[in-house]
């Protein structure tokens, strides 16, 4: 679904421009290659989109254009061109890690260098990979798609109804309905394996998920990747704060949304360090 972000770029000459755009567009115009090695020109362009307000009407909203430097709905981002820094408090996306389907093209593929995972014990495991030279050559990898093998919902629907032709729906029934009088008709050990096969296809199986995320490589750039909570707001309103770019009203902005952000009990902590301007 994703909303409303305020995404910040400080250029090359220190000036910093703040627009409200969407969440589900940013991400992909950073983590990717071009990006990566510099060339910043479809960043550059979803700012000035979004700024100007230069969308189809049904995507227009008035919440979108220019804007003070400070966090709306899900959060802040900025992007320091000038230091080679991106700061994230959001909740929306990761700027260290992108989705299985993220990686659809050769930009995106080309900074993959991990697969996270978990071991037997459900503990993290990252298992160093690529870079990929094209997403091909990514998705070449069966290891990179555990849902290859999977069945789609659709195949285990066809598989429910040819058990169960002539079910036919009721008031208040549903698919759980249907798959129970499948597995009705089934022994036991089949019954539990189409459950299974159901709960994979629906992505509810820790066994089967949809997709592995990965770790990204931005090179030499500096970057913080928050959320949206006090201490990462303060993280970033600082950095903006140390290089002059926050007016008293702007401060007054970024300190509402921390207070809030912080309950009233909980004693403020020490805030990550951020390159001094």
């Amino acid at each position: 679904m994703g909303g409303l972000v305020a995404v910040g770029m400080i250029d090359e000459n220190g000036d910093l421009k703040t627009v409200v755009g969407h969440t589900n567009t940013l991400s992909e115009t950073i983590k990717n290659r071009r990006f990566v090695d510099g060339d910043v020109s479809q960043f550059e362009s979803w700012l000035d989109r979004y700024g100007n307000r230069n969308l189809p009407e049904n995507m227009d909203d008035e919440a979108f254009g220019f804007s003070d430097h400070v966090p709306i709905e899900y959060g802040y981002v900025l992007v320091d061109l000038k230091e080679r820094t991106i700061l994230s408090a959001q909740d929306y996306t990761s700027f260290t890690t992108i989705s299985g389907p993220r990686v659809d093209n050769d930009e995106a593929a080309q900074i993959v260098t991990g697969r996270i995972t978990f071991d037997e014990n459900h503990e993290v495991v990252v298992i160093p990979i690529g870079p990929y030279a094209s997403a091909d050559e990514f998705l070449a990898d069966p290891e990179n798609d555990p849902r290859k093998g999977v069945p789609t919902f659709g195949e285990v629907f066809d598989e429910i109804r040819a058990i169960v032709p002539d079910w036919r729906p009721g008031p208040d029934q549903d698919i759980g309905d249907m798959l129970e009088a499948a597995v009705g008709k089934l022994s036991e050990d089949d019954g539990n394996a189409l459950v299974a096969r159901v709960m994979q296809s629906f992505e509810m199986d820790d066994t089967a998920p949809t997709f592995y995320s990965f770790e990204t490589d931005f090179r030499d750039w500096t970057v913080f990747d928050g959320s949206r909570n006090a201490d990462d707001f303060e993280t970033v309103r600082d950095y903006l704060a140390d290089r002059g770019h926050l007016t008293d009203e702007m401060n007054t902005v970024w300190d509402n949304a921390i207070a809030r952000l912080r309950p009233a009990d909980e004693p403020q902590e020490d805030v990550a360090e951020v390159p001094a301007p």
